[in-house]
């Protein structure tokens, strides 16, 4: 790689790298995540209280049902919506929804931890028997992952819609596909990619980074992993055409982790990759 390629990368793209790259102060939001791996998607636990059942194939299946395949339009706010939604739902399944929105709500450190509060506490309220949201809950929603933008608040249903659908593939596979898709990220790549997007291009890239963190980096926006890609790839395909992942460049080690070990040695904004 040439030094002036490898300048490309102090760009967009290696600014991008840069403020998403250190995991410091965000120890509340990764726990969360952890558990919600553990405790939702390894079994059919739940993040709100312990011993209970809510995230099964099944509730997963009535939520799909209310929320994903009928949408509803109109210029009604997204709780209003969701309301009329899930009107007539059990509790688990009310309190499912809550808990989805809780893992949506450990992306975002642009969302403040009231607002978070405020609509998963004012779903958990629909319920007959309403639980409260725990404290390690609460100070994770203090933080984030990532500075999700505009888009992930504007599309906010398709965010959902897409890690319901996400966490509905992996409940349907066999217990040694579920192994699969969360010990292999480039399983739960391919597997996440088969899935309807609809416009959820954040969630869709944070959960790889959510799952495995030690291959994908926390970078939600698809234009700044494209851009990072489209500088690597500049110098990396050269004479590369035999490469068994030319269609995949973080497989093939081109993605946003290689772009910071690719930096011009003694730049004073390098961080170290993970």
């Amino acid at each position: 790689m040439t030094c002036d390629d490898r300048r490309v990368v102090t760009t967009k793209a290696y600014l991008a790298v840069v403020a998403y790259s250190s995991r410091k102060g965000r120890e509340a939001a990764y726990a969360l995540v952890r558990r919600w791996i553990e405790q939702c998607l390894v079994t059919d636990g739940s993040l709100l209280t312990e011993g209970r059942r809510i995230w099964t194939l099944a509730n997963l299946q009535d939520l799909k049902a209310r929320f994903v395949d009928v949408p509803v339009e109109g210029a009604s706010s997204f709780e209003d919506k969701l309301r009329h939604q899930l009107q007539g739902a059990a509790d688990d399944v009310k309190q499912l929804a809550a808990e989805v929105l809780c893992a949506h709500y450990a992306v975002p450190a642009d969302i403040s931890r009231n607002k978070k509060m405020e609509v998963v506490g004012n779903v958990l309220a629909w319920m007959e028997t309403p639980v409260v949201v725990p404290d390690d809950v609460a100070a994770a929603f203090r933080i984030g992952l990532i500075n999700a933008g505009q888009g992930y608040r504007q599309f906010k249903p398709n965010q959902l819609w897409f890690l319901i659908e996400a966490a509905l593939a992996i409940k349907q596979a066999s217990p040694d596909e579920r192994r699969r898709l969360l010990h292999d990220p480039w399983a739960l790549k391919a597997m996440l990619a088969e899935l309807p997007i609809r416009s959820a291009f954040i969630t869709s890239n944070m959960l790889l980074h959510m799952l495995h963190p030690e291959t994908f980096e926390p970078i939600g926006g698809r234009e700044h992993k494209k851009a990072i890609v489209a500088a690597l790839g500049r110098s990396h395909h050269r004479g590369g055409r035999g490469s068994r992942h030319r269609r995949d460049p973080e497989r093939a080690g081109e993605g946003p982790r290689q772009a910071v070990r690719l930096l011009p040695a003694g730049d004073p904004s390098a961080v170290a990759p993970r």
